[in-house]
């Protein structure tokens, strides 16, 4: 009896972390709660070298998109919020001119430390006129960047929370967020943000998941979780969807005019992913290996073994691409007496 209580209890807790997990990662939120807290940022720094090798480099043109749509090539002082390992950030600071700002910010301070690795091993620091400089103490008040560089691009890095930034009020001209909005706890928040941080006349850029039917990246992951749940009767948390921004194109228009956008340029863009098996499944691995808790040992190896046998029948030996919906969306914070971009 005392051993077949002691299984019950570490099972009841393996479920119960299990829970917890994938109410925080990549799979989706609680739906009421929102956002990966209460261990957003513990995510973030261990899903790091995952996302920076496997993720990121697809990601990049979305920000890229974004730079060019925001205008950050005729800004002088430019944000980039959520910007990961700097894969994206070190191509945008190609098309900056001389004399400009960058910052860079993301929650995670595995990422900014691995922003930092990633510049200093480029040929950026080459130009002396050019800087990187990782700032990690938190300041109490808000950031006043002060003068411009007489010439070469100034990149600045920061551990911060894309709802509660650290900079004063009007200070840039492109706001750049690729990848951020559908997992943040507060998307108001968010935007709120975005919209005080930019001068009038400045431009925000954001990348969304779009309709989750057109990405089978992450289609075949819910079919594999429907499907073995179903067989091993596996309660699945109720998760928020990280395509429900995407899904409801009217709320998420509605919802940056709300933090006071008034213009708005909106476009679906397809991306194809050029992946193996071993590339795709060590990262939805890190995801369900938070989840695979909640199933019996021959169910987590009969759903590993399926998933991976599809991935490649499907995706490698077969034609199916592996595919994701984005949505871009630009804004204007519009000045008093203008009407254009």
């Amino acid at each position: 009896f005392f051993f077949s209580s002691r299984r019950r209890h570490t099972r009841q807790r393996s479920v119960s972390w299990a829970r917890r997990c994938v109410q925080e990662t990549g799979l989706g939120m609680e739906g009421t709660k929102g956002g990966f807290n209460p261990i957003h940022e513990e995510f973030w720094d261990r899903f790091s070298s995952v996302y920076c090798s496997v993720t990121e480099p697809y990601h990049c043109k979305m920000g890229l998109q974004l730079a060019l749509q925001t205008k950050a090539d005729k800004g002088s002082k430019v944000l980039e919020v959520a910007c990961g390992s700097g894969f994206a950030s070190l191509i945008i600071t190609q098309l900056l001119k001389p004399a400009t700002i960058y910052c860079i910010l993301d929650i995670s301070k595995e990422m900014v430390v691995a922003a930092k690795k990633r510049y200093e091993s480029s040929t950026f620091l080459c130009n002396p006129k050019n800087s990187f400089t990782l700032i990690e103490e938190e300041s109490s008040k808000k950031i006043e960047l002060g003068t411009l560089p007489s010439a070469g691009v100034k990149v600045q890095a920061y551990k911060g929370n894309n709802e509660n930034l650290p900079f004063a009020d009007k200070t840039f001209d492109s706001y750049i967020a690729s990848a951020s909005l559908y997992v943040v706890e507060s998307p108001s928040k968010m935007l709120a943000e975005s919209y005080r941080v930019l001068r009038e006349g400045g431009i925000a850029g954001f990348g969304v998941f779009g309709k989750e039917k057109d990405s089978s990246y992450f289609l075949i992951v819910k079919e594999a979780l429907i499907k073995f749940s179903a067989k091993y009767s596996v309660a699945l948390p109720k998760m928020r969807s990280l395509f429900y921004l995407g899904d409801d194109e009217a709320a998420l228009i509605k919802m940056c005019k709300d933090a006071g956008f008034k213009k708005v340029h909106l476009w679906h863009e397809p991306a194809i992913y050029p992946i193996s098996t071993k590339q795709f499944m060590s990262e939805k691995m890190f995801v369900l290996k938070q989840v695979l808790g909640l199933f019996p040992p021959e169910g987590q190896k009969e759903l590993v073994e399926w998933l991976e046998s599809e991935i490649e029948k499907r995706f490698v030996a077969g034609e199916e691409l592996v595919t994701m919906d984005y949505i871009h969306l630009i804004w204007l914070k519009q000045k008093k007496s203008s009407h254009h971009f």
